[in-house]
């Protein structure tokens, strides 16, 4: 008798369909930074440390003590993380223990990291076992991993045989999505690469009858600056297509963490360390290419059309 295949296979894949043509999102990661009076300095350094389109960073000044608790836990609960600075004075600060506490009991990711040359760790930190960093660099990316392992795992605490069932149908799930970006790239480029070979054809036979005619001049010129606005967009394209390729081999980067074996994270180690050249840096050449033919057709034109 056959085995039935679990129901789960159908709506993951159908979930990672939606998530793949889903538009990707123009918001910036939320990060709530609890930090102790006399540190504003360091959180100043930590604003201009991260990407400003990436992160926004909140910070609540303290007041009343009912209103400060109500509207900070609000704020945490906002949040998509929370960054905790680490002071001389922290580790003395029931505010900053508190604002930990609750990030920890509202379960979000947080990071830590000293600052002003502390190396007491705040009581919540330490008893939670995170230990601050050392420097306010390393802390966006730290929170990054943490903000990604907290959306692929930080819903559930479901474990043994059935959980990881459910988790190599999701991971084969996002192969299947990752190969078919990487089909529609491919049918992206052909498409691109036998639009402009034609658009580029026509320019050509627009400009052989323009050594005697301005108009046709003229027209070869707005043809050429099309082609050229047109290469553009593909450029664009690629690109897109090369943040959501990274960002799906980072989802399944943190798949592999929990299955016996990584063969892609294993697959880009062995790439990086030899001569490899990304496929993007080559498709990136292309359009590039047909902007240079693009500007020699218009200046032929507005020479043309300038005698």
């Amino acid at each position: 008798m056959a085995t039935a295949r679990p129901l789960i296979s159908h709506a993951t894949r159908a979930a990672a369909s939606w998530l793949e043509l889903r538009p990707p999102s123009k918001g910036r990661t939320k990060a709530f930074v609890s930090h102790a009076y006399g540190d504003e300095e360091h959180f100043e350094r930590l604003e201009q440390s991260v990407n400003s389109s990436s992160w926004e960073l909140k910070v609540h000044p303290r007041g009343d003590e009912e209103d400060w608790r109500r509207e900070c836990e609000q704020l945490i609960r906002d949040s998509d993380a929370v960054i905790c600075l680490v002071g001389k004075t922290a580790s003395h600060r029931s505010g900053v223990d508190w604002e930990i506490r609750t990030a920890l009991s509202l379960n979000k990711p947080l990071v830590a990291a000293y600052v002003g040359g502390a190396h007491e760790n705040a009581p919540a930190l330490a008893k939670a076992g995170i230990e601050p960093e050392e420097d306010l660099s390393e802390l966006a990316r730290s929170l990054t991993e943490r903000v990604r392992k907290q959306a692929l795992f930080g819903h559930t605490q479901a474990s043994g045989p059935a959980a990881d069932a459910v988790l190599i149908e999701q991971y084969k799930a996002l192969l299947e999505t990752s190969e078919n970006l990487e089909a529609r790239r491919q049918t992206l480029h052909t498409f691109f690469m036998s639009i402009n070979t034609l658009f580029l054809g026509a320019v050509g036979l627009v400009a052989k009858e323009t050594s005697q005619d301005a108009e046709l001049a003229i027209a070869t010129v707005v043809l050429a600056l099309f082609g050229f606005s047109l290469c553009g967009s593909w450029r664009r394209l690629i690109d897109s297509y090369k943040d959501v390729r990274k960002s799906k081999f980072d989802l399944i980067q943190g798949l592999e963490t929990h299955l016996p074996a990584a063969p892609f994270v294993a697959e880009w180690i062995s790439l990086s360390q030899s001569s490899f050249v990304s496929f993007t840096n080559l498709e990136r050449k292309t359009p590039m290419v047909f902007q240079c033919l693009y500007v020699l057709a218009a200046l032929a034109g507005v020479a043309v059309a300038a005698l």
